[in-house]
């Protein structure tokens, strides 16, 4: 069997043809871009389709994208301004209509939890929490096997726990959301609010540390304690057996893994100290290969 699938993201979409072995056969991304509408965006993911099955007969289709996704409807449930008018786009019937093959769709941090509980760092787990950290951070959430939705398919969307009550504004309308902290945006965003220099983005916040600047060490200090405190309490919530952390900003971890590990073991409660950390396997193609292999079981 062989299933197409594909990862929406902000700047592109990636897809891949995967076989039953995991086995990758095409690759192919194309750019995108969300200030061109919803429309620029569902021409792409199907101008890439049709590449992906110029040279391979595929049984079905497997999307990941951002937002909150009803699975049932394939649909958008919510989406928030960094996507903008995605709230409400139907995915899967979109889709469906245009190839004839089944659709299948989830939330994108939900498919890549799939890939890599099939094939990747977890796959020894019943019970983890897989948490991409780029731009913004959230998490997909599996517990004795079974990865949870919620009743409004808002389950491991933990960059809008708060963390700080009436802190920064998120574009979600909240104050003090964990994406405000601890996020690849939110350190160059920190340091730019506390410093006189200013960095336009993550890449030259690092150079900063690089460069020895005091004030954004200050604000890496900061983000390991948010995140170990966001840890902390998550494992009070789900009880998982290991966090398996992936995303853009996992390229930076040997500024910040070994003492966010550190901080976890010191602070967490005694009952937790079972718990580990681990870095996802898959990287940037756990969301493509995740969607695939999610419709290849739905079929």
């Amino acid at each position: 069997m062989k299933t197409v699938g594909i990862d929406i993201g902000g700047t592109k979409i990636l897809g891949v043809v995967l076989n039953e072995h995991g086995q990758v056969l095409e690759q192919k991304e194309i750019p995108t871009s969300i200030e061109a509408g919803k429309e620029s965006i569902l021409n792409s993911l199907v101008e890439l389709t049709e590449q992906l099955m110029l040279d391979q007969t595929v049984q079905g289709i497997g999307i990941g994208s951002a937002g909150r996704i009803d699975v049932d409807e394939g649909s958008v449930y919510y989406a928030t301004p960094n996507l903008p008018d995605w709230t409400g786009v139907n995915l899967k019937k979109r889709i469906e209509e245009t190839f004839q093959l089944p659709v299948t769709v989830d939330n994108d941090v939900n498919v890549a939890s799939i890939s890599e509980k099939w094939i990747g760092a977890a796959q020894d787990l019943e019970s983890f929490v897989l948490i991409t950290i780029g731009t913004g951070i959230a998490a997909s959430v599996w517990v004795k096997g079974e990865l949870l939705h919620g009743q409004h398919w808002s389950s491991g969307e933990i960059g809008h726990m708060i963390l700080y009550p009436n802190g920064i504004l998120c574009n979600c309308g909240q104050k003090g959301c964990l994406e405000q902290y601890v996020s690849g945006s939110a350190l160059h965003k920190l340091y730019n609010s506390q410093s006189m220099k200013q960095v336009q983005n993550g890449r030259e916040f690092f150079e900063q540390l690089d460069e020895g600047d005091l004030q954004a060490q200050a604000v890496l200090d900061q983000f390991v304690e948010d995140f170990s405190v966001a840890l902390i309490n998550l494992s009070h919530t789900f009880d998982p057996e290991a966090f398996i952390i992936g995303g853009g900003l996992i390229k930076t971890k040997d500024y910040w893994w070994h003492r966010l590990i550190e901080q976890f073991e010191q602070n967490s409660s005694s009952s937790f100290k079972t718990i580990n950390l681990r870095e996802t396997r898959l990287g940037t193609m756990s969301s493509a290969v995740g969607a695939a292999k999610m419709v290849m079981s739905n079929i």
